[in-house]
């Protein structure tokens, strides 16, 4: 049923239910366009895209060519991508279950299973209450506050998920990934908010993921709280940290493969440009959409989009130089256009059609 927004948004709501909430590779691949069309890469010249959110993680780059032998069942999965007019192989994949709080919770009731709550290397040295994430109830977890040793409790568990792999290179569930990656990422969400939020710059590398780590885990509970008083680390508190960089190290080196390539730079972004990178709940007001608009449109991730059915019809049209093109169907499928992790779904008699 359309919602009270939709009598006075540019958005036509149908009857029927058209809105969908996008899949994680659908994710991957938007994310991965909009970064390099904002970066003004060119289709030999690209960067992959990392996301942390807190129940899964995101990864997208185009491979360099395979070597001959990586074929067959050792072959990565690839999505066919047209980026700025040439058609491209992007690797993508959405690790469910693998963003930073759903980890923590796994990985607290591993702890309780195995009656290692005490002097437990994942969080700061002292007796702190540990909330669960997604759940009710907390924790009491007597801390050791040693990054090393919480990165090898954590390796042996993501590790597992890996293996045995029967090909060169796999990922959780034993998938196969691309053996080499990109030479740069650009990360964002909680790769942001665990390493340049808390002062680390960027672009940044695993060895500087591992130092900063191991700095902070060494802080006793007062004074990691000290260092980062309250507000200071977003979606979290300070005795957070000591776990979740170890987490974050260890997902890039096991789920990712970077231990294969430690050189590999990471540029971590809250926004690229004027465009901020916003969470699910983003809102976008009339200027910001506009503005959103003016960049996506050409780029033809939202190809289509209403016309000539409600007020705002050429309105929405003009902001791309796009122009109406009636087709016969009545109500062709929906077609979704996402604003960061904002998916709309428009149905339309009549749909604005990218200029040849």
């Amino acid at each position: 049923m359309p919602r009270p927004w939709s009598v006075c948004s540019p958005f036509l709501v149908c009857p029927v239910p058209q809105a969908k909430i996008l899949g994680g590779s659908d994710e991957g691949i938007y994310s991965w366009i909009t970064v390099n069309y904002l970066l003004d890469r060119t289709p030999e010249n690209t960067v992959g895209t990392l996301e942390m959110g807190g129940g899964s993680a995101q990864v997208a780059f185009v491979p360099p060519a395979p070597p001959p032998s990586t074929t067959g069942t050792c072959k990565a999965p690839s999505q066919p991508v047209s980026f700025k007019g040439r058609p491209l192989p992007l690797y993508t994949t959405s690790h469910l279950e693998y963003g930073l709080k759903k980890s923590k919770a796994v990985a607290l009731a591993a702890f309780e299973a195995t009656h290692n709550l005490t002097n437990n290397p994942c969080f700061h040295a002292g007796a702190l209450d540990v909330g669960v994430p997604f759940e009710t109830r907390s924790v009491q977890v007597v801390g050791a506050g040693d990054f090393d040793g919480c990165v090898a409790a954590l390796h042996t568990r993501l590790q597992a998920a890996v293996s045995p792999c029967d090909c060169e290179l796999c990922t959780y569930g034993r998938a196969v990934q691309p053996v080499a990656g990109p030479p740069e990422y650009v990360a964002f969400a909680f790769y942001a908010e665990r390493t340049t939020d808390i002062g680390m710059a960027s672009p940044l590398t695993l060895a500087d993921i591992r130092a900063k780590g191991t700095e902070v885990c060494a802080m006793g509970i007062d004074e990691v709280r000290k260092a980062y008083p309250e507000g200071a680390v977003k979606n979290g508190v300070a005795t957070d940290l000591c776990y979740d960089m170890a987490y974050i190290y260890t997902h890039l080196s096991v789920g990712h493969g970077l231990h294969n390539a430690p050189d590999t730079r990471i540029s971590v972004v809250h926004k690229i440009n004027e465009y901020v990178w916003g969470g699910g709940g983003e809102t976008v007001g009339p200027a910001r959409l506009a503005s959103v608009v003016r960049s996506w449109l050409p780029l033809g991730v939202a190809a289509r989009a209403c016309c000539g059915v409600t007020p705002y019809g050429s309105w929405w049209c003009g902001l791309g130089g796009m122009t109406c093109r009636p087709i016969p169907t009545v109500h062709p499928p929906a077609v979704s256009i996402q604003l960061t992790d904002i998916a709309y779904s428009l149905c339309s008699p009549a749909w604005c059609a990218l200029p040849d």
